[in-house]
């Protein structure tokens, strides 16, 4: 019999999302560019490659390296604002991923997040071990 796999999303599925939060993307390429720059007006559904390849077409040609740059911009800015403000799961998720894994199946994270940012995101709503990081799918690439 062959294990069942779980895509999990995290913002707004296994994590409040933080509104205040959701100019990062926007703060990492001021960081990186030393312009200012508005949030992408939609995000949802994007990934972090994509908003900030975005945000920074709006300045300059958004090369490789400079998107690569403002990634990990972002995973710094993510892992600050944890520490002073840890994500929390929401509602039923803990019982939800502790009922599947009970049952032998494995819990996979697909995500916009940058690995870094879906790891820190999910460790600091204390998510983290009911999943199988590495193996999941991210917004980085």
């Amino acid at each position: 019999m062959s294990t069942p796999i779980l895509l999990w999303d995290i913002d707004g599925t296994l994590i409040e999302h933080a509104p205040a939060k959701r100019d990062r993307h926007a703060y990492a390429v001021k960081q990186v560019l030393g312009v200012p720059t508005n949030p992408v007006p939609q995000g949802v559904g994007k990934t972090d490659r994509q908003i900030v390849t975005e945000l920074i077409a709006v300045h300059t040609d958004p090369t490789d390296a400079l998107i690569t740059d403002v990634l990990a911009h972002l995973d710094d800015i993510t892992d600050g604002d944890l520490v002073t403000s840890p994500a929390s799961a929401l509602p039923g998720v803990m019982d939800a991923l502790a009922h599947m894994s009970g049952v032998g199946a494995r819990n996979l994270l697909l995500t916009g997040n940058t690995p870094r940012r879906a790891e820190a995101k999910v460790r600091t709503a204390g998510l983290d071990t009911y999943f199988d990081i590495p193996a999941g799918f991210y917004g980085h690439a």
